[in-house]
């Protein structure tokens, strides 16, 4: 331990103790060379010689050395002098967001907006520059007298290189996220969720899950059910309520997906505090917005189209099985049929419509092809003998014209034409044929019935 007096790099004098963490102590100093003074973080003397606790704090002065930003505390220098590794950064006078809330109890609305916001602005600077803090929580969120909110202790943040960063070190557990605590995946919406659970401190003034044990209470941040702060505070705004809701779902892909969107959604709560956030729903799709399915979600979905279609089926044939006994029993008298035939006119259009859902879109349309080709073969037919009809009563009479034949060659070549066309329609081949045609139009009317 530095003792008041004491010089390191025979330029950084100690003057006092601030305070102490988990793995270091904090000293007041001031900087002979720069002439200002500053803050000093000495790691503890037990663990000076501790690989693990030197790659950690060898990591704090590496990821905040390049941040340089109005809500993230800066960092000067890091060095070793005399047995002892420190870190020397900027001195912020004030209180830590958890000395504050004890000392006030929860926070007014407005104060928990500008501090969360303040802390959303740091944070989204540090993911920018692809640093993850993992360690949010009110003991590392500095209040200066000036009302600025600074962020402290960068000690087990990670620098993000690729698409995923796994998890050795967890944060407070009070404060940290699901996939904090499985030790998994992590990335910016773990410190979304961590200044969740700051948010829900401030405005209600208590954490949100409590328990006997260290692993009673990270069980509850993975599986425990939340309390929104709203159902404890009624006053608390609807929006704000929501907002923390979102900030601590256990699901990643819930929650807000960067700092600018939560910053965005707290602003709009400044603005109008009673308004609700947006929330994402199935009518996305209908507004224009892509839906990607997976295979195994397209798969899914076919399965169970067609288990209701065959249900639907399976429905509509036990319906017209009884129907049938219903009709073939004969039980019924004249008069009540009367009256029942009305409601089955009236109910042709129900009864198609359960045709249609029954048999599927796919299998009633080729059911009503089948029968709109049959009708299309008749009228075809139809018209035929209608035409040939015409055609003998044309020729019939032309026969009181025959006289003028004689004189007229053109005229008896035309005569003989006709003629032949009437044997012909007279024949026994040609009367076949057209009953062969009628018996073709029977038969698919009958089949496709």
């Amino acid at each position: 331990m530095l003792s008041s007096g004491m010089i390191l790099k025979q330029r950084y004098e100690i003057l006092d103790d601030i305070g102490t963490g988990g793995m270091a102590r904090v000293y007041k100093i001031m900087d002979h060379v720069l002439h200002r003074p500053a803050a000093m973080k000495v790691l503890k003397d037990e663990l000076q010689h501790d690989e693990a606790y030197l790659r950690k704090f060898h990591r704090e002065a590496q990821a905040a050395a390049g941040l340089t930003h109005d809500h993230i505390v800066n960092v000067y220098d890091v060095d070793h002098d005399q047995g002892y590794w420190f870190i020397v950064m900027e001195l912020v006078e004030g209180l830590t967001l958890k000395q504050y809330i004890k000392k006030r109890g929860r926070l007014r609305n407005n104060e928990c907006l500008s501090i969360a916001l303040q802390a959303a602005d740091g944070l989204a600077a540090a993911h920018r520059a692809g640093i993850v803090h993992r360690d949010i929580k009110p003991e590392n969120l500095i209040l200066t007298l000036e009302g600025n909110v600074k962020i402290s202790d960068f000690g087990i943040a990670r620098v993000q290189s690729g698409e995923t960063m796994t998890v050795d070190v967890c944060g407070s557990v009070s404060y940290s996220s699901p996939e904090q605590v499985r030790g998994g995946y992590s990335d910016q919406r773990t410190d979304i969720y961590s200044l969740g659970v700051t948010m829900y401190e401030m405005c209600t003034g208590t954490l949100p899950y409590s328990g006997h044990s260290v692993v009673e209470v990270a069980m509850q941040h993975m599986d425990g059910r939340l309390t929104l702060p709203r159902e404890i505070f009624p006053e608390i705004p609807e929006r704000f309520n929501q907002i923390i809701g979102k900030c601590m779902s256990k699901r990643m892909d819930d929650r807000y997906q960067n700092m600018e969107e939560l910053m965005r959604d707290l602003m709009l709560c400044m603005k109008n505090p009673d308004s609700s956030i947006q929330k994402s729903s199935s009518n996305e799709a209908m507004q224009g917005k892509t839906v990607i399915f997976s295979k195994e979600q397209v798969d899914t979905i076919k399965k169970g189209a067609e288990i209701e279609r065959r249900k639907k089926m399976r429905q509509f044939r036990e319906k017209v099985k009884g129907k049938a006994s219903e009709v073939s029993a004969g039980k019924k008298s004249r008069k009540s049929k009367k009256k029942k035939s009305g409601k089955k006119q009236s109910g042709k259009k129900q009864i198609r419509d359960e045709e249609y859902e029954a048999y599927g879109e796919e299998d009633y349309d080729e059911i009503s092809s089948g029968l709109r080709k049959a009708l299309n073969i008749g009228l075809i037919i139809v018209v035929i003998v209608v035409l040939l009809c015409v055609a003998e009563f044309i020729i019939s009479s032309m026969g009181m014209f025959k006289g003028l034949t004689s004189h007229m060659p053109s005229l008896e070549k035309m005569t003989e034409f006709f003629d032949q066309i009437r044997e012909k329609l007279g024949s026994a081949e040609m009367r076949q044929s057209v009953s062969q045609g009628l018996d073709k139009l029977l038969g698919a009317l009958s089949g496709g019935s």
